[in-house]
Parts: structure tokens; C-alpha cells; sequence
């Protein structure tokens, strides 16, 4: 699915936009906003992101899953041709320290992803730090159009920030932390439509 961003600058605005994305079909699993102010979100009912959208939990268990695995396929192999080992189980022993060691890999990573930021929103860290609600809406490719139309039509306000795929990619590397540039045109949400961002720097 796509994901799309929109930045909004109080919680009313981001009530608003969360009414009309309902009427507009989009469940709440389909919508996450991420901001300082929980208890508002929670008063309000508003879909707060869940934690692994707010860590890097998910990213960093991948890549420590690939490179546990990468690790303990060498050294399985390494035994496998031990003559003690490789006599014994021959390359049956390969799967072994290969599972371990990517498990292993995949917990340690996520420790570490608890620690950090989600690659995917470290670009609006200044902005939610400033107070500003960061809404991420996934949507299907028939539902583009119309929340597009949506928002730019109720929505003028919402700044739309960007859009990426709701796949996590252990090889994808994060964001730059500075916020996308505004833009106050009428209809500047069009520019989702047409790359990564709308007169961003990312």
C-alpha cells in the first residue's frame, strides 16, 4: 500500500481530517497520526500511531535478522566442512547456527530499534517536537485519487509532506531529520501525487 503524510498544525484540524478520511473509507488501521500530545489523541479518539510506526523496532530486527543469518550461515558452513562435523552431519548442520543466529540477530536488533527513531518518520522529528501532528494514511490505488481530492479541497491546511510504500525494507536507510518545506498554494497536495515529495529536500 501507499502511505501517505500530511503535517497539521493543531489538534481540531487533525480531528477534522480524521472525520472525513472516515466518511472517505479509510479505517483507523489504515490511519495513524503520531504527536506529542497523546492524551488530546486519546480524549479525542483520534487513531494514535502504534509503536512500531514510532520506533525503529521493525527495521532494525530485520537487519539484525540478515546479518545474524549472513553470520551463522559462515560459520555453519565453516562446520560443515570440519571433517568431526561435516563427517557427522554433513550440510544438514548449515540450518542450525544459520536460524539461531538470525534470531538472535532479529531480538538484539529490535533492542536496539526500541532506542531509536523510525527511519521512515526521522525527517519529522523537528516538526512533531515543535508540536505539529504528523498524520500517515495508507491507502490502496484506488482510494488515491479521491482522499487526494479530499484533502486539498477540506483540507487546504494540511500540509502534505511526502509519501512512501507501508513496506519496511531492511536495507532502506532513514530520512534527512529536517521537516519538508511548506508550501501555502492552493492545491499543493498535487505534488504528492508526482514523487517523493512536494517541494521537499528529501
Amino acid at each position: 500500500m501507499k502511505r501517505l503524510y500530511f503535517l497539521t498544525k493543531n489538534g481540531d484540524s487533525t480531528e477534522r481530517v480524521a472525520e472525513d478520511l472516515h466518511r472517505e473509507g479509510i479505517t483507523d488501521w489504515h490511519f495513524h497520526v503520531i504527536s506529542k500530545n497523546e492524551a488530546w489523541l486519546k480524549k479525542h479518539h483520534v487513531h494514535s500511531a502504534a509503536w512500531w510506526h514510532r520506533f525503529d523496532i521493525l527495521h532494525s530486527g530485520e537487519r539484525g535478522a540478515l546479518l545474524g543469518g549472513s553470520i551463522g550461515f559462515v560459520l555453519g558452513m565453516i562446520g560443515a566442512l570440519t571433517p568431526t562435523l561435516g563427517d557427522i552431519f554433513g550440510f544438514w548442520f548449515v540450518p542450525l547456527p544459520t536460524l539461531v543466529c538470525g534470531f538472535f540477530g532479529a531480538w538484539v536488533g529490535g533492542l536496539v530499534g526500541l532506542s531509536h527513531e523510525n527511519y521512515k518518520i526521522a525527517r519529522f522529528h523537528d516538526a512533531i517536537e515543535q508540536g505539529h501532528y504528523l498524520l500517515m494514511v495508507d491507502i490502496r490505488r484506488d482510494q488515491e485519487e479521491r482522499v487526494l481530492s479530499m484533502m486539498r479541497r477540506e483540507h487546504p491546511e494540511a500540509q502534505a509532506s511526502g509519501w512512501d510504500s507501508t513496506w519496511v525494507s531492511p536495507f532502506a536507510r532513514g530520512g534527512d531529520r529536517s521537516v519538508y518545506e511548506s508550501s501555502d498554494q492552493p492545491g499543493h497536495i498535487n505534488a504528492v501525487r508526482g514523487g517523493k515529495t512536494g517541494g521537499s529536500r528529501a
